[in-house]
């Protein structure tokens, strides 16, 4: 390794427009399976290695300033964000339907304070929009690291004046930030920063070696690797460093297409690219010949705006056209996302720099706290506007005729406690239980009705009027197949459906007034593979057995067939619905007027059902 350099690297801006190509070939483009998303943990390093570096030069230079760093920050990162929020607000009333600019608003709010990353870990579930329809949902990344650069300073800061030692603080942190992301549900380890620690902390750790420890890294590698002299050794190492990175970079891209399962280990090969093309000084043929090129160090130089613009667009015109756009209209888009990047890069941030340099910024303490003023202002009017779009519900006013409502749990819970509902009414109840378990007469019980939220969706014809007299007992939980040895991975998240089935069946089989369970499930949803599909919910489930083999599908009617053979031992009737079809679009999309729906769907009319072939395809 080096020795440190704190001059601008051209191969550093090269990484950086690989980890934004990745990304983007991930978002526009789904029916290629990629694992693109990896892009952002090569940000995560890359971010780690030169803030790390900055601060470290000033703390041994004595020139430290918190109020400095933070207005640098500020005006590398504000300026362009804003312009995208506001962007998205004033697009977001033009073109979009009430519940979807509230998904809009709440990105918004999220994005300006930096924490769209809590936000969006809050949101998962059930109900949940789906991801293309949120404008803003790539602000996640940016929440990580806003958090890094407040947290990582003052730790950098507290580590020089109490004299810890650093390498020990780096490898710890780092340690257990990397164990937390192992043992956390996979949802909350990809959205939270402590779980993602270890990434800028690796980058962070480079910039430790390179400025304490310089060549000692090199070398050990070089014993471990070669049998030759130190000279030819070291000429040889960084294009072998470049090599593996490639290496590691490429297998990412092809074997962690829709990985359920990241992060975990497989967060150790793009990472450790990064780490290795950083470390490689420039020096090796990746590096001089590839990152460091004309268009490379183009892409690299507008990569922040470019990751900025790149979702917003992809997503509004997945909204209006109500499902994946056409090839040509998503590569319009990604053309038309590098333009408004330039622009930004252009027209933005380098006035804002020439403006503000780091001179004035550092020389004069005005500055950087006008700066920082002006900057928390302008992030405090578009969060306001963002939590004004949330509080009045979309400014459902500006839309004529709106004939969408904002789905939500919460009507259904007020529905059902009006009507005098009354909860978990099977008794004994064990502990931590959270199905539903609810009856309108729980003293005479004729009949059951058991599933997920495909059989909760019959309870309002059940409670209207002229409805049969005979009591009923519903049983289930949202997210729960009715399926005997099943347990369910949704979103990552594990839902221990297996014992809670088992309880429920125990629940009917004693109960000898109920002569009829009805089992009604979301079906194919549960077992189909992981995207590309038109169908959102294919992505949010993953089974796992450990009574069954085969594929999930055959997992799936295993614990159907085994759940149907105990109730008809029990002595019950056991009914099936056949599951309602699906659609594989956005509702949103069949509104009359919808504006830019013909152009970005290549002047296509777009079909507003789903065939009995399609349906019986599928299902």
């Amino acid at each position: 390794m080096p020795p440190v350099d704190s001059r601008y690297r051209k191969d550093i801006d090269g990484l950086r427009a690989v980890a934004i190509i990745l990304v983007i070939l991930f978002h526009a483009f789904p029916e290629i399976p990629s694992g693109g998303f990896v892009g952002v943990d090569v940000f995560f390093v890359i971010s780690g290695y030169l803030i790390s570096g900055i601060l470290m030069n000033e703390l041994r230079a004595g020139r430290f300033s918190l109020l400095g760093f933070y207005a640098r920050r500020c005006r590398r990162i504000v300026p362009a964000l804003a312009i995208v929020l506001v962007t998205v607000l004033v697009a977001g009333w033009i073109l979009l339907l009430p519940p979807e600019y509230v998904e809009a608003g709440r990105g918004v709010l999220g994005g300006a304070a930096f924490v769209s990353n809590i936000m969006l870990w809050q949101q998962i579930g059930y109900f949940d929009a789906t991801a293309a329809m949120k404008p803003l949902l790539h602000l996640w990344s940016l929440g990580i690291e806003e958090q890094f650069y407040v947290i990582w300073p003052l730790l950098l800061w507290v580590a020089y004046r109490w004299r810890v030692n650093l390498a020990t603080m780096i490898t710890v942190l780092l340690v257990v930030s990397f164990a937390l992301m192992m043992q956390w549900p996979r949802t909350q380890a990809f959205y939270f920063l402590p779980s993602r620690f270890w990434e800028l902390l690796l980058g962070g750790g480079l910039a430790y070696l390179e400025r304490y420890l310089p060549g000692r890294m090199d070398a050990l590698l070089s014993r471990l690797l070669f049998q030759r002299d130190q000279v030819d050794a070291e000429s040889i190492l960084p294009h072998v460093k470049g090599g593996l990175a490639v290496a590691m970079l490429m297998w990412s891209s092809v074997t962690l297409a829709n990985d359920p399962t990241f992060p975990s280990w497989d967060a150790l090969p793009p990472t450790l690219a990064a780490f290795l093309l950083i470390s490689a000084g420039g020096r090796g043929w990746v590096n001089r010949v590839i990152l460091a090129s004309p268009p490379a160090v183009f892409i690299g130089r507008i990569s922040f705006p470019l990751y900025l613009w790149h979702w917003p667009l992809l997503s509004f015109a997945h909204i209006i056209v109500g499902a994946t756009p056409p090839l040509r209209t998503r590569m319009a888009l990604v053309l038309l996302a590098v333009l408004l990047s330039w622009l930004t890069w252009r027209l933005v941030e380098r006035p804002v720099q020439r403006w503000f340099p780091t001179s004035f910024l550092e020389g004069r303490r005005f500055g950087a706290v006008g700066l920082v003023a002006a900057s928390v202002f302008v992030l405090i009017i578009a969060g306001s506007a963002g939590r004004a779009v949330i509080v009045h519900h979309g400014f459902a006013s500006r839309v004529a005729d709106s004939t969408l409502e904002e789905d939500s749990p919460r009507q259904f819970i007020e529905y059902t406690g009006r009507m005098k509902m009354w909860n978990k009414v099977c008794q004994p109840i064990p502990d931590n239980w959270p199905t539903w378990c609810m009856s309108n007469k729980p003293d005479q019980v004729g009949f059951a009705l058991f599933g997920d939220s495909h059989a909760e969706h019959y309870l309002p014809g059940l409670l209207g009027p002229g409805t049969s007299s005979d009591g009923w007992l519903f049983i289930g939980r949202s997210g729960c197949p009715p399926v005997l040895n099943v347990d369910i991975l949704q979103q990552g998240v594990a839902v221990h459906c297996d014992e809670e089935n088992a309880w429920a069946q125990v629940v009917l089989d004693r109960d000898h007034d109920i002569k009829t369970v009805v089992m009604s499930s979301l079906t194919t949803p549960y077992f189909m593979p992981n995207p590309p599909s038109a169908y959102s919910r294919d992505s949010v489930f993953q089974l796992t057995s450990n009574g069954y083999r085969g594929s999930s599908e055959d997992i799936y009617y295993q614990g159907l067939a085994g759940m149907v053979s105990n109730l008809l031992t029990a002595g019950k009737r056991v009914v099936i619905m056949i599951d309602t079809p699906e659609l594989n679009f956005e509702l949103g999309r069949c509104v009359a007027n919808r504006r830019l729906q013909f152009l970005l769907a290549g002047r296509k009319a777009l079909p507003c059902y789903v065939t009995r072939a399609e349906y019986l395809e599928r299902n």
